[in-house]
């Protein structure tokens, strides 16, 4: 995912003023932040959620992985079910998530498509451990 730093939030997750405006790649830190990444991934700083705003590339070809009615709240549907109901259902989830995906695939949608939602998934999984 990508964010862009829209506002610094005073205290100890403040100091980052000079990143305002900025787009970055990023990453689920925990409940309260994303990490943000360099271009080639490596962890960079650590933000409030409340600090950032997803972006979404309107010119982008239709996302079937991560499709914008998913990111239609302020926090998107995975990062609720996290704050919700916790690290490790949350991990549950995506891995039943990525099985079904398997156990289904050439059977629903375009082979391809299933098996980037299950890597997806697979790797939301692993992220959460």
């Amino acid at each position: 995912m990508r964010v862009k730093v829209v506002s610094c939030s005073t205290g100890l997750d403040g100091g980052y003023e000079d990143l305002i405006g900025e787009e970055f790649p990023a990453k689920i830190a925990d409940s309260n932040h994303y990490m943000l990444l360099t271009e080639s991934g490596a962890n960079m700083y650590p933000v409030l959620k409340k600090d950032c705003e997803i972006v979404v590339n309107e010119g982008a070809s239709k996302d079937h992985i991560n499709p914008t009615h998913y990111k239609q709240y302020p926090v998107e549907v995975i990062d609720m079910m996290l704050a919700i109901f916790g690290k490790e259902a949350t991990r549950n989830y995506c891995l039943m998530t990525a099985f079904k995906y398997r156990m289904r695939l050439g059977h629903k949608d375009a082979v391809e498509q299933e098996l980037k939602k299950e890597a997806w998934y697979l790797a939301k999984a692993e992220e959460l451990k």
